[in-house]
This record gives structure tokens, sequence and C-alpha cells, in this order.
């Protein structure tokens, strides 16, 4: 007959048990006291609590094991009782919300784009450096740090699943090289990126931010791009070891003028912005070494998401994604943060 497997246990511990009691006896015996316990009323009192202690912490592993490992077929069932009781969340309504359905190709390339640092302008930094996938598309920083930073998340660290691996909140300023600190925190923590195609709302231009003062994600994809302290970058340019400036007209990234959508005004003279978003298209040739005031350049808003379609441009795996995704070869700021606002949108809930 087959011995079920806590019988097994109880019967090692009563062997256990009674082998300890008389090792515990000949011990006591050899120091010629206690010798009591040799009668046979307090051995078997001594197994009876030794087996309960066993019993008792076998009851609590076991309570424990089975509260660890939950069948999902019990989880399926908690769903289902749900159904008709708790309100279930809807699916994404892609073409009320942008117009048509996403194809799987802008998905795929709206995911590369998100992880990727090719969008920062020191490929230091991507949307998930702040926007973690495995820890609910959040920051745990109380204030981010984006470009510049050190530490953090990383392919290595990030883990294979949800709640594994460093969160952002190992990551503080670091140094761009060449002698220049970052010194600059964003101003405010990275809001998780789940559910966002259920608190924008476009026509009433709300949901977005923590304070839901803007409603258009197309738009705002672009913004961390350009900004400083996000992925643009506070520190300026440098040559490199032949001592040219990679970002010149005509030179390595710039090989071709770049025209934005995206626009800010800034001053000409010592290329600072100025104010707030333009939208008046601008072609962008190359980012000068010196402005016009003879101060060495740090790229504006408008350089950084130019630098950034220049950049992307000039990845043959990105340009065919991009004429995969679009039926067309040309890259711009419109379908970069066409493929970015699609994939966010799929950042939702399982249940609600």
């Amino acid at each position: 007959m087959k011995i079920p497997r806590y019988r097994k246990g109880i019967q090692a511990a009563h062997l256990k048990a009674r082998s300890l009691s008389l090792n515990t006896i000949r011990a006591y015996k050899s120091f010629g006291e206690f010798s009591i316990l040799e009668n046979s009323y307090w051995r078997t009192k001594l197994l009876f609590i030794f087996i309960s202690v066993f019993v008792i912490s076998s009851c609590d592993h076991n309570e424990e094991f089975r509260e660890e490992m939950a069948s999902h077929l019990e989880h399926e069932e908690f769903r289902k009782s749900l159904v008709g009781v708790a309100p279930q969340i809807k699916k994404v309504n892609f073409s009320k919300i942008i117009g048509r359905v996403p194809s799987k190709e802008e998905l795929h390339l709206g995911r590369m784009l998100f992880n990727d640092t090719i969008l920062s302008r020191n490929n230091d930094v991507s949307c998930a450096t702040c926007h973690l996938s495995n820890h609910g598309f959040a920051d745990g920083n109380s204030l981010t740090v984006g470009a510049g930073g050190q530490g953090g998340p990383s392919g290595a660290n990030v883990g294979k699943s949800f709640g594994e691996g460093k969160l952002s909140d190992q990551r503080n300023l670091g140094d761009f090289a060449f002698g220049h600190h970052a010194s600059e925190f964003m101003f405010r923590n990275s809001l998780s990126t789940i559910n966002t195609a259920y608190r924008l709302n476009k026509e009433l231009n709300k949901g977005l931010f923590w304070d839901g003062r803007f409603g258009n994600l197309q738009f705002q994809v672009l913004l961390p791009i350009h900004t400083a302290q996000e992925m643009c970058g506070t520190n300026p340019i440098v040559k490199d070891a032949k001592g040219k400036n990679i970002f010149r007209k005509n030179g390595p990234i710039f090989k071709s003028p770049v025209k934005i959508t995206h626009t800010n005004s800034y001053d000409e003279f010592t290329g600072l912005n100025t104010s707030y978003y333009n939208g008046q298209p601008e072609i962008v040739y190359g980012i000068p070494f010196r402005r016009k005031n003879g101060k060495i350049s740090i790229p504006n808003r408008n350089e950084c998401l130019a630098l950034a379609v220049a950049k992307v441009s000039a990845n043959a795996q990105y340009r065919e994604l991009f004429k995969k995704a679009y039926n067309k070869a040309e890259i711009s700021d419109r379908t970069l943060s066409m493929a970015l606002q699609s994939f966010i949108l799929t950042h939702t809930s399982n249940e609600a």
C-alpha cells in the first residue's frame, strides 16, 4: 500500500524524535542525572512534543505554499464571478482616439522606439528608462532623473517578470563626460502610462500629466525628446577625435536637412529656447559648434527633435520598419510620434 506523503513525514519525525530522545537520555545518564528520563512516560511525552512541533510547522509551510501557488484556474473562476458584478474595462477604441486601428507593424515600431536610447541626444536614456514595463510603466523616483543619469534600470538588471529588478529610484545624477555633470532633476516624477487611453480627452484637451492639463498624446510624446532634463541633455556639444563637430551641416548625422513640424521659438543669436510651442514648420540643417555669440552650442528643443529624427533616419532597420508601418520610407517627427502614441495606448490593465 502506498503511504501518503504526510504519513511519511510523521514517521520520519517519529524516528527522529525517538533517536533524539534516546540520545538525550544517554547524555543525561552519563552525568548520573535525570535518570527519570528513562521512564517510559516521560520518553513518550517528549516524543509527542517533537511530533507536535513538526506537524504545526509543516501545516504553516503547507498553508504558505497553497497561498503562493494559487492555480490559474482559481484565478479565472474569480474573474468570471465578477462579470455582471464589478465593472469591466472596455477595449481601447483606437478609431475614436486616433482615427484608425494601428497595425501590428506600427505597434512593433512604437515598442522599438519606446525602448531605444536613439531618441536621446547622448544615447543614454529612452522612454523606458523612466517608464519601466515590469514596474507598472512608472518611476520610483520622487523626481525623475533623465539625461545624464547614472545607475538605475538597464537590460541586465530590470528582471524578467513583474516586480523584479532595479527601479529608477536607484538612479542618480551622473556625468555627461568631458567634464560636464548633470545638475537638474525633472520637476516631477514619471506618471505611469498604463490606461492613458482611458484618461485622455483630446476634445476637451484633458487627461495627461499629473494635473490632467493636456489631452493630445501625439503632441505630448515628443516633449521628452526635446526637453533638456529628460532626453535632450544640458551638456554642450563636443568634437570627435578628429576635431570635427558630428552634428554639423552635411556631416555624418545631418547628411540632409530635417523638416520638423513640432517646433518651438528660440533666440537666433544665443540659440536658447525663448518661449513655448511655435507650431511653424522648420528645416534644421545641423547644429553649429558655436552660436553667433561665440559660445559653444547646447542644442535647443528644435535641434534635439531634429537630431532624433536624423539618427532614426540614418538607421537602415528603422527605415524598413517605418516603411512597413506607413508604406513610405520618409521618417518625420509626425510618423515618429504616431508610432509612440499607438504603442502607449496599448498599455492597459487586464482587469479593472
